[in-house]
């Protein structure tokens, strides 16, 4: 059994990846909290309307075991687990990912992060991302990475409106992690 069972996600960023994922971690009976920085994409998922017209997703959502596990703020709440889900675009002749809003959204979680936690980052980074980038950041807690809380890279791989549900049920999944303990948590 899961460290982690019965116990909450906050998902930050509710985009092409972080949605699908929110609706499929609710649908298995996670306690999920999606988390945008646009109050209207947030206000729309609490009043039912979806700011992504993907195929089945309106219909995923709407089943009651989504609609009694998920929910959307705009700001991360305490949770077990927190998932970066969030653009990391690659601007005209740039050579890099703009990692701006991988930093934003790893300084949202700094107020309520606690011992114990598991930060998963989902977005196309390159390496290095999370102990160059979210590391030193998360680390102004006053905890310690892989003493207090633990962290993995987790690369999303989705295409969007090419079937993104079957895609993150089926696709197998790579898991970067320092040490065995956020490997094993990450894969469960």
């Amino acid at each position: 059994m899961s460290a982690y069972a019965n116990k909450t996600v906050a998902v930050i960023g509710t985009g092409y990846v972080g949605l699908p994922m929110c609706l499929m971690l609710a649908r298995a009976g996670w306690k999920v909290v999606g988390v945008d920085i646009n109050p209207a994409v947030v206000q729309g998922i609490m009043e039912g309307r979806l700011h992504i017209r993907e195929p089945v997703l309106q219909e995923l959502f709407d089943t009651p075991v989504v609609r009694k596990n998920f929910t959307a703020q705009t700001t991360p709440p305490q949770a077990d687990i927190f998932v970066v889900a969030v653009p990391t675009p690659l601007t005209h002749g740039a050579t890099t990912a703009d990692l701006t809003l991988v930093a934003k959204a790893t300084e949202s979680i700094v107020p309520v992060l606690r011992k114990g936690n598991l930060v998963v980052l989902e977005s196309t980074v390159s390496p290095r991302c999370c102990r160059d980038v979210m590391t030193p950041i998360l680390e102004k807690s006053g905890l310690k990475v892989h003493e207090d809380f633990y962290i993995s890279h987790c690369p999303e791989r989705i295409l969007p409106g090419t079937g993104m549900l079957d895609e993150i049920e089926n696709n197998d999944r790579i898991v970067g992690a320092a040490n065995k303990t956020a490997q094993d948590l990450s894969v469960e």
